[in-house]
């Protein structure tokens, strides 16, 4: 660890002499300093009322953890946003009843090194026509609970997620209405971990195979969950291999 690095005794556990981390972000954040090189950086969203897509999509961009001001709202994006390598970022709608709406853009890209939490909130009108992955395309780590995707689609495969490599944990949560042009109408899974428990899958469809989920390769692990009418020319819930 090089000296640069180290944070100092003294007030705050940040010392006199630090006063911002790795990153360029001011130190401290909370009344004193995170351990390591970077301050976890936490942002509001919102003025009590309303959300704004600008100061989301900014809050993404520098902040660890952000949560909701604007209880029943609806956030539209205009691009979506893309996640950095080494950056993990939670959103957490808790208590807010907050939806994100895509306006026929993904909502979320998640590289190799990156890391997305979301809990709590609605996911509606991703649409990604070239990549697959309607609302999420996930290469790193993705963590979901107690959140709805509803009305993402596709024309490639996996009308909300699509599960590259990496992890992806979905608990508590419920998927409706998806749609794959291809393969996977909910989900579709080429690699790495996919883990899903206590979930509801319902009225999801693709154009071929695997309704709900299709995994192509990777490890998959489905346990407590709920498939009711989901759709496809064949395998209406579940195509691949599922561990239970």
């Amino acid at each position: 660890v090089c000296s640069s690095d180290l944070i100092p005794n003294g007030t705050n556990g940040c010392g006199s002499t630090v006063t911002t981390d790795q990153r360029g972000s001011s130190r401290p954040q909370n009344g004193s300093c995170d351990i390591g090189a970077y301050e976890a950086v936490a942002v509001a969203v919102g003025n009590g009322s309303t959300c704004s897509f600008g100061s989301l999509q900014f809050a993404v961009s520098i902040a660890d953890h952000i949560s909701f001001n604007c209880p029943n709202s609806t956030i539209t994006w205009d691009n979506g946003a893309v996640i950095t390598p080494n950056h993990f970022v939670s959103l957490d709608g808790t208590g807010q009843n907050v939806t994100l709406s895509g306006a026929n853009n993904r909502h979320f890209l998640v590289p190799v090194g990156g890391a997305l939490s979301l809990n709590s909130l609605t996911m509606i009108f991703g649409n990604e026509p070239g990549g697959g992955g309607g609302a999420i395309h996930n290469s790193g780590t993705l963590i979901i609970s107690n959140s709805t995707f509803s009305t993402n689609l596709t024309l490639n495969n996996g009308g909300a997620i699509r599960l590259s490599s990496g992890t992806a944990d979905i608990t508590n949560s419920t998927f409706s209405r998806n749609d794959s042009a291809v393969e996977g109408g909910a989900i579709y899974q080429t690699g790495g971990t996919l883990t899903i428990s206590n979930s509801t899958f319902s009225a999801n469809s693709s154009g071929t195979v695997g309704g709900a989920i299709r995994t192509f390769s990777g490890n998959a692990t489905i346990s407590n969950s709920t498939f009711a009418g989901n759709g496809a020319a064949s395998n209406g819930a579940i195509f691949g291999p599922i561990s239970q």
